[in-house]
């Protein structure tokens, strides 16, 4: 719902990286499941580094989403976009090719002691690399909103989606900064990712004004305030 919605207000502040966002989420969670679902080690291992796709594009658009929304658009250019993409790239890469490195996890061996059978591992020097990395850009990104939602719920004239506002960009078990620090590194069953979608409902409308439905005087708030 999140993604349709920011697909038909795609010329807004923010919903391209948003739709993005929630694309990246949603593709992570269904190739988490297949990987549980898996049997054998090299299929777990396959979907893994699939799941890598959604793992370092969430960060990269969470950061990117609360530049555009808030009006910062001015750092968003090809240069700095292309510099945002680089340890992803690398992480995607090493991922993939990590039987000839082991920069991303070593003593790979297949845990099969509880309910589901799990890929168990050692996290190799590129995994904290990309780890801190994204912990960074999930920061700097919550700040960001932190920033202008704090001004806009102190100076606008409308306060019912406050509590939405604040929930969305702090530490609420459902928000997607929340899951993805519990998700990485990742618990021996992460059911936390099968969660992700639920966070959706405090990341678009009505959380986001310029992407509601009831914010008709304030589309440019972020900009006004921020």
């Amino acid at each position: 719902m999140v993604a349709l919605a920011a697909w038909r207000r795609r010329r807004m502040p923010g919903a391209t990286p948003l739709l993005a966002l929630m694309l990246a989420l949603v593709g992570w969670s269904v190739v988490n499941v297949l990987e549980l679902g898996s049997l054998e080690l090299e299929v777990k291992l396959f979907w893994a580094n699939l799941e890598y796709l959604g793992i370092v594009i969430v960060p990269v658009m969470w950061l990117v989403f609360a530049l555009q929304y808030t009006g910062r658009e001015k750092y968003l250019t090809y240069r700095n976009l292309a510099l945002l993409l680089i340890i992803p790239v690398i992480t995607v890469f090493l991922a993939w090719t990590n039987n000839l490195h082991g920069l991303m996890r070593y003593n790979i061996r297949l845990d099969t002691s509880g309910p589901f059978s799990v890929v168990a591992k050692t996290y190799g020097m590129w995994f904290w690399v990309n780890a801190a990395y994204s912990y960074g850009l999930l920061l700097v990104g919550t700040v960001v909103l932190l920033q202008v939602l704090f001004r806009t719920t102190t100076s606008v004239p409308w306060t019912g989606q406050g509590a939405p506002n604040w929930r969305a960009c702090t530490m609420d078990r459902e928000c997607p900064v929340y899951l993805w620090l519990q998700s990485n590194p990742p618990s021996r069953c992460n059911t936390l990712r099968f969660r992700h979608h639920r966070c959706g409902s405090f990341l678009g409308p009505p959380s986001f004004p310029p992407l509601g439905h009831r914010t008709h005087g304030l589309r440019d708030y972020p900009r006004k305030y921020g």
